[in-house]
């Protein structure tokens, strides 16, 4: 799923002043504008996100991971969700279809999403999924790609000697 405009779903906990934008005239340029959300550029935006989408899947009974705070899980007695978000993106998985789409309808409710499908790629993991319900993660496009940009393509593998 894809959040749009996610920095703006969030809410300030402070008063923020800002510089008139460029191209903006309204009176004299020595007036400012006070921020009701969090805009883009704005060093408080990402954390006032996060916040929002937290308390949010916290609502529906979603915990943050403690080894990774980005990785949201949700523990029923018949099924189990998980959420691994980056920024504005949210890769949910579970074992119950109608659980999920439960949740995108909830998700969608709060915020303006799309919904971008199976994922192929995400931070340069590649996803394959079987038929057998199985997922295949692999990092081999990444590995390609860094290989192609430092010019190692046809350099030769290391042998490694065992210790």
């Amino acid at each position: 799923l894809d959040i749009a405009n996610a920095f703006l779903n969030g809410d300030l906990h402070e008063t923020i002043y800002m510089t008139q934008p460029p191209g903006y005239i309204k009176g004299d340029g020595s007036l400012v504008c006070k921020l009701h959300k969090p805009l883009y550029g704005l060093k408080q935006a990402p954390r006032a996100w996060f916040v929002k989408l937290y308390t949010t899947l916290h609502l529906v009974g979603f915990q943050a991971t403690k080894s990774e705070l980005s990785l949201f899980v949700r523990f029923h007695p018949k099924h189990t969700t998980f959420i691994l978000s980056y920024v504005d993106d949210l890769v949910i998985c579970g074992s119950c279809s109608i659980a999920l789409q439960h949740l995108i309808n909830f998700l969608s409710y709060k915020f303006p999403i799309r919904d971008l499908g199976f994922p192929s790629f995400f931070l340069g993991i590649q996803v394959n999924q079987l038929v057998t319900n199985t997922l295949i993660l692999t990092q081999t496009k990444y590995i390609n790609d860094l290989l192609k940009r430092a010019n190692m393509v046809s350099a030769k593998p290391h042998q490694w000697w065992p210790i």
